[in-house]
């Protein structure tokens, strides 16, 4: 279980530190950026939620590698059709650790999303 726990948090974690040379932070996000983001993550917390029940799943070390590198891609993937590279999408998830009026827009873009059923 502590392997399977592991895993999961690995594909996430690669897409936080994967863009650390991005140097994005501080710069202002556009209304654009935000939804493409949201949108994106939506579709990210979606892959890392399937990983994780595949993940549990597994029977060895091999299988998981196998789902880290399928989900991982996917999640890459994921980002990329909202017209963000991860390097951005990663830079705006640090951002929004710091930066309270991004944080709020995103939220907001969440929560009207999720009304809408998206």
């Amino acid at each position: 279980m502590k392997l399977r726990t592991a895993a999961a948090t690995v594909v996430t974690a690669m897409f936080l530190t994967a863009g650390a040379a991005f140097a994005q932070q501080g710069q202002a996000v556009t209304d654009d950026k935000v939804q493409s983001y949201v949108v994106a993550y939506m579709n990210v917390q979606d892959i890392v939620r399937e990983y994780k029940s595949k993940a549990d799943e597994a029977k060895s070390d091999a299988e998981i590698e196998k789902l880290r590198s399928f989900y991982g891609s996917h999640i890459t993937e994921a980002v990329e059709s909202e017209d963000l590279t991860v390097d951005e999408y990663n830079s705006i998830t640090r951002q929004l650790e710091t930066d309270t009026e991004l944080r709020e827009r995103v939220t907001e873009k969440i929560i009207e999303m999720r009304q809408d059923g998206q």
